[in-house]
């Protein structure tokens, strides 16, 4: 069986931090990315209201789907960067607060997801 790698698997010129593998990859994702990539082929640039977020290594904390989508529409992605204070609490946090708020997510996904969460923030 030739198993295809994953969308958040595939090589790429950013690293994703460790702690986003927590969230499930959106439903749809190649989807989205197609989407998001033809809106920024042509001319929308939405990537100033919301930038790519980074750490202070430069691994993708959250925007995964615009930055495959940037490279995919050869669009330069807009970043920002959290600050050196951030401890893996504070990022595992912000995912958190950034994606499983946003998501159309199932009660059973939430709770599955935040006892991962958990699970992380002790370790």
């Amino acid at each position: 069986m030739n198993e295809q790698p994953g969308l958040f698997d595939r090589p790429c010129q950013r690293e994703f931090h460790p702690l986003t593998r927590i969230l499930p990859p959106p439903e749809a994702s190649e989807d989205v990315v197609a989407s998001i990539a033809a809106a920024l082929t042509a001319g929308r640039n939405y990537l100033d209201m919301r930038p790519i977020t980074l750490d202070q290594h430069g691994r993708i904390v959250d925007g995964r789907l615009r930055y495959l989508a940037c490279l995919r529409s050869g669009t330069e992605p807009v970043y920002e960067t959290l600050g050196a204070h951030y401890t893996d609490v504070m990022i595992l946090e912000f995912i958190r607060s950034r994606n499983v708020l946003r998501q159309h997510l199932s009660p059973d996904q939430c709770a599955i997801i935040m006892a991962d969460y958990e699970r992380a923030a002790r370790t």
